[in-house]
């Protein structure tokens, strides 16, 4: 999360090509941030502006709409057809739901509950702005920890973009990457997107963090612990040649 707005303008710059002004708000005092934000009006409607995010995730919205933009855009786009043919009238959970936008956009499919896990503060109050302006009432965030002993809750769906690398890896709390998967998939009755990370420096940093192997983080291994849970299991994206999003459906 950022402290003050000195770092939100350094994030700011290397994430966008013109970082905004940002402007006062109210609700981020009430909330007790020592920060305003990310979210600023671009000028096209006095009545009905676009908002934009540009940190982690990247995207645009207003009042019933949400669109992706650079990187999580032409994440959305890769999976857009299966993401809202499988979401359609389903319960949805996103694991490491950042700013929303997965949840968000699962809330405009689904009048079910859509529910996001974040465990930066920072990042589940700008979600909750996020929804009010897009004006899901069937999202939220819940900030949390992700971990074994965590209650989930079953959903038809579940998503964990970019995420499993931080679980597994840079947390430790599983014992093995399929026993990460096992508990996703325990509380996806429909489907469950994943994705994986080639970083041969996140395993480094684990084995050195934890003092223990982390030889069965590879993309093979996640297929096998798939395939375990799921009656169907297909690559749904190549994002980039270190990142690939997975789907297991029953």
């Amino acid at each position: 999360s950022f402290k003050d707005e000195a770092t939100y303008h350094r994030l700011a710059q290397k994430y966008a090509p013109n970082p905004p002004v940002l402007p006062n708000d109210v609700s981020a005092q009430a909330h007790g941030l020592t920060s305003l934000p990310s979210a600023y009006p671009i000028k096209e409607s006095a009545a009905e502006p676009w908002f934009q995010e540009r940190l982690y995730q990247n995207f645009r919205y207003k009042r019933g709409k949400i669109e992706g933009a650079g990187p999580t855009g032409h994440k959305y786009s890769l999976i857009a057809e299966e993401f809202e043919r499988i979401v359609s009238g389903s319960s949805y959970l996103d694991i490491g739901s950042n700013m929303g936008f997965f949840v968000a956009k699962a809330a405009l499919l689904t009048d079910k509950p859509c529910i996001g896990i974040e465990k930066k503060g920072t990042f589940r109050l700008q979600a909750e702005h996020v929804f009010k302006v897009v004006g899901t009432k069937n999202a939220r965030v819940i900030r949390a920890r992700f971990n074994p002993n965590f209650p989930l809750t079953d959903s038809d769906v579940v998503s964990a973009f970019a995420v499993i690398h931080h679980l597994y890896l840079m947390d430790g709390a599983f014992i093995s990457l399929a026993s990460m998967v096992d508990y996703l998939a325990m509380a996806a009755r429909k489907a469950l997107f994943i994705e994986f990370i080639h970083n041969p420096g996140y395993k480094e940093k684990a084995e050195i963090m934890h003092g223990r192997s982390f030889n069965d983080y590879t993309e093979t291994r996640l297929v096998n612990a798939l395939k375990q849970r799921f009656s169907s299991v297909r690559k749904l994206a190549e994002v980039s040649p270190s990142r690939v999003v997975y789907l297991g459906t029953n």
